[in-house]
C-alpha cells in the first residue's frame, strides 16, 4: 500500500476539484415544464446577466432580492444597464 505525502494528497485533491464538471461549468437546472422544456427561476435568470455583462456573479444583496428585480421589468432594465455599464467602465 503506497501512501502518500501531504503535498501530493493536496495536489490530487486540487486536481479532483479542478476537473469537475461542477467546478468548471454553471448549472442552471430550473424547473421542469409539462412540456419538458426546463424554466430558469429569478436567482438563475439574475446570474445569468452578472456573468454575460460582467464575468462574475451578482451580488449577495442582489440575489437576495432576485425575485423584486426580475418581477419589475424597471428595475430588471436598471439592473441590466447597471451590470453592462460595470463591464464597459471595468
Amino acid at each position: 500500500v503506497h501512501s502518500l505525502s501531504s503535498a501530493e494528497s493536496i495536489k490530487v485533491l486540487l486536481k479532483s476539484i479542478m476537473i469537475s464538471p461542477e467546478f468548471l461549468f454553471r448549472f442552471e437546472t430550473g424547473t421542469k415544464k409539462s412540456d419538458g422544456m426546463f424554466q430558469i427561476g429569478d436567482k438563475e435568470l439574475l446570474s445569468r446577466v452578472a456573468y454575460t455583462a460582467t464575468d462574475n456573479p451578482p451580488s449577495k444583496e442582489d440575489l437576495s432580492v432576485a425575485s423584486e428585480i426580475v418581477g419589475d421589468s424597471n428595475k430588471f432594465k436598471n439592473y441590466t444597464q447597471k451590470n453592462n455599464n460595470i463591464k464597459a467602465n471595468g
